[in-house]
């Protein structure tokens, strides 16, 4: 069923009007100046001397035809490590193997500040050790998927956007490159192009636009657009699709029973946007289409996939990136040694090794063995030479294509540098046109008295409102009651929380993926059977709204995100009205 969201007749007219007037005054508030549109921020033409400046192809081909087999494989690797700077120990690893290209994960940034330290030394020890400048990438696709979390922007998840007006998008995505090409990464591994067709997909849901791949498609364009533009290299994700799996790529081996007709009819139209977008790079997904690829291997390793879909039918040729090959589809089925020579066969430029794992104090030692393969592969013709040229190559064009070769680090600049406040305001107003009001059969909006009960777990963003949850902070702001427990709560919180509900007039939940916790549920149809006013905030997957049939009143948010928290609250409070709709079809529980 289409599960549609409650219009704003169905709320008490008598509790709105009443808070109409903080709405008016809000009008004449002076914002920080506005992200650029896209007419006011195309890319500039070139000038003739930055024209002469970046090297041409013929050049490009002889730096690849100077460069030896392991400065080329160096090329052809994205590696991770474990450290917060580049300490004596991980700059040895990276000019012993000329490492070309490194993934940045949550576990090496402290701040936006220490990042921008981090970057510089990356860049510099590449550059000195190859002659060459590094892809310095990270994952930041906004909602809960960022490796930066102070300092910086925290923007809407995907399905927030789409939930939204979508007035803003290219401007969010621009903002989010000047964020991050201003502390020194230059690529970005977003956005994920995956459609939201399957409810039971556990990894994908918020991270994906929606389950309307034409809308996705749409969303995807404007925002790789905003993305490079802004100076980053978008790597749209993960080709042919990994939206319609019930497992997920980094602790199994999915598998998607799907024509490529069917394939065609969903998954792809996101992808052929990009490409018709002129997006710089594509990752592949560790995924089983038996339908497609008669061998039992993953679209990174199947040449079927990569090279005769990808490259020659959709006519892509830029730059094709496998998803991490530690990952369990990759590391546990097929080893990563061989999978990263059989995934260059294929037709993947480029290969993630790295892992965002913490603790890993072999990580080096994981990942050296698959550069070796790789240089061993080229020896002896496993991967011909114009085979690992034409990858190289492919990485060199892009460098060129987005200055790297000119830039020597004077864009790595403070992060206090960066206009943080208009990014927030543009972030917030996006945040308010996403909440969407699924119903309110009680009419407990807005919120009547200051006899509220909030009932939350901490935030995965704590740097945010001192430490505080959801409930911490609604309670502040309305004058309620906080109380924390656990994501999948204990009996003996839930029996705390019933023995505290009898004293509030309303009691406001929180839920957050729901599956994944099932006392939650448990919580929540004890609460209902006290027969008091119950305001679930959905905060995870919309897919939660089939556990949520029974509750009277229902606000999805598409995110546990600072601006999220603060929308949600405005909700509660009278002062916004919650247009947003959902995305997706909900099915019956």
């Amino acid at each position: 069923m289409r599960c549609s969201a409650a219009s704003s007749s169905s709320f008490s007219s008598r509790r709105w009007s009443a808070m109409i007037l903080s709405l008016f005054m809000l009008v004449g508030c002076s914002t920080p100046n506005p992200a650029p549109t896209p007419e006011a921020a195309s890319t500039p033409a070139p000038s003739s001397d930055s024209m002469q400046d970046k090297m041409s192809e013929q050049q490009l081909k002889d730096l690849v035809a100077k460069m030896d087999v392991q400065e080329k494989v160096g090329q052809l690797v994205i590696v991770s490590f474990e450290t917060t700077e580049v300490d004596t120990k991980t700059e040895a690893w990276l000019r012993t193997n000329n490492i070309g290209n490194v993934i940045v994960y949550a576990k090496n940034i402290e701040n936006a500040e220490q990042a921008t330290r981090l970057t510089a030394q990356l860049q510099k020890t590449i550059r000195n050790a190859t002659e060459i400048p590094a892809f310095i990438g990270i994952d930041q696709e906004g909602g809960m998927v960022n490796r930066i979390r102070e300092g910086v922007t925290i923007f809407p998840s995907p399905m927030a956007i789409a939930a939204g007006r979508h007035e803003n998008l290219y401007s969010l995505a621009w903002s989010m490159a000047d964020e991050l090409s201003g502390i020194g990464f230059n690529m970005n591994f977003a956005p994920v192009l995956d459609v939201s067709s399957n409810p039971d997909n556990p990894i994908i849901h918020l991270r994906a636009y929606g389950d309307d791949p034409q809308a996705a498609a749409n969303f995807a364009s404007t925002w790789i657009k905003g993305l490079q533009e802004g100076g980053m290299v978008s790597v749209a994700k993960h080709f042919p699709g990994h939206g319609d799996t019930r497992e997920d790529s980094h602790f199994a081996l999915p598998k998607v029973n799907k024509t490529l007709d069917e394939l065609k009819a969903m998954e792809l139209i996101p992808f052929e946007a990009a490409i018709h977008s002129g997006v710089s790079a594509m990752m592949t997904s560790h995924i089983l289409f038996p339908k497609i690829e008669k061998e039992k291997i993953p679209a990174t390793l199947s040449k079927t996939i990569v090279t005769d879909l990808l490259k020659e039918e959709l006519g892509y040729n830029g730059i094709i990136i496998s998803d991490s090959l530690q990952m369990d589809a990759i590391q546990a089925h097929y080893g990563m040694a061989e999978a990263a020579v059989q995934a260059i066969q294929a037709g993947v430029d480029m290969l993630i090794l790295g892992d965002g794992k913490v603790l890993q104090p072999d990580s080096e030692d994981v990942q050296t063995p698959v550069i070796e393969a790789l240089i061993e592969a080229v020896n002896q013709g496993t991967i011909t030479a114009e085979r690992l040229d034409d990858a190289v190559l492919s990485i060199l064009r892009i460098k060129n294509d987005y200055g790297l070769f000119l830039d020597q680090g004077e864009q790595n600049h403070a992060p206090y540098d960066i206009d943080l406040n208009a990014h927030q305001v543009l972030v917030q107003e996006t945040s308010d046109q996403s909440m969407t009001l699924i119903r309110d059969d009680v009419s407990a909006l807005p919120l009547p008295t200051d006899s509220t009960l909030f009932v939350s777990f901490p935030c995965v963003y704590p740097l945010a409102f001192d430490k505080k949850s959801f409930g911490e902070v609604a309670a502040d702001s309305l004058f309620g009651k906080a109380v924390n427990v656990h994501q999948d709560p204990t009996q003996s919180e839930i029996e705390d929380i019933l023995q505290k509900a009898g004293s509030y007039d309303t009691i406001v939940l929180l839920v957050y993926n729901m599956a994944d916790s099932p006392n939650q549920l448990k919580l929540l149809t004890q609460l209902l059977e006290t027969e008091k006013p119950i305001v679930v905030i959905c905060a995870g997957s919309p897919y939660d709204l089939q556990y949520l049939e029974d509750a009277p009143t229902v606000l999805c948010t598409y995110g546990y995100t600072p601006s999220a928290v603060l929308s949600a609250i405005s909700v509660l409070n009278g002062t916004l009205l919650p247009e947003g709709r959902l995305p997706v079809e909900i099915p019956e529980k």
